[in-house]
């Protein structure tokens, strides 16, 4: 079971039932970092030696190590449960990142060719054809960002 740990900015995270006491000691704030302008994450003020500084929630639970980062597995950063944390390379997880929000085609790994008529499939920087609708497009992304990156691989969610 999970608990749910309000923020600043009326967001909150969630949290295992076992670590919600630990974690509800402090104070929480929803901050969304310049290079992810579209997430918010759970973060606390620490004072140290050198100052203020900030401490990440995910970090917490799961901290950094060997060069690894902490990933959350669905997407949503303010799910903080650990059963939706694991530890990745960065390359990991930019496999799990949601599609740009300026695509016209609205999925990842699928953009409308210079001519307008037809849709054209990336993945990994490298060409997989062109399809003459978006969804069959994505539907191919999907395949292929699963042979390639596995378990990181962020599917498109075909409508």
């Amino acid at each position: 079971m999970s608990k749910s740990i309000p923020l600043t900015q009326g967001q909150f995270t969630l949290v295992d039932d076992g670590d919600y006491e630990y974690l509800n000691q402090w104070k929480w704030q929803a901050s969304k970092p310049l290079n992810s302008p579209r997430n918010y994450y759970a973060v606390r003020n620490q004072q140290g030696h050198s100052g203020q500084g900030k401490i990440l929630m995910h970090l917490m639970l799961l901290p950094l190590s060997d060069g690894k980062q902490t990933d959350h597995i669905d997407g949503n950063s303010l799910n903080n449960c650990r059963s939706n944390l694991r530890r990745c390379t960065y390359a990991e997880n930019q496999f799990n990142r949601h599609p740009n929000r300026n695509t016209v085609s609205g999925y990842k790994g699928v953009a409308l060719n210079k001519s307008g008529k037809k849709w054209q499939v990336y993945c990994g920087g490298l060409y997989y054809g062109v399809y003459a609708n978006k969804e069959d497009a994505a539907l191919r992304y999907n395949c292929v960002a699963q042979l390639k990156y596995g378990q990181f691989a962020r599917l498109n969610i075909i409508s």
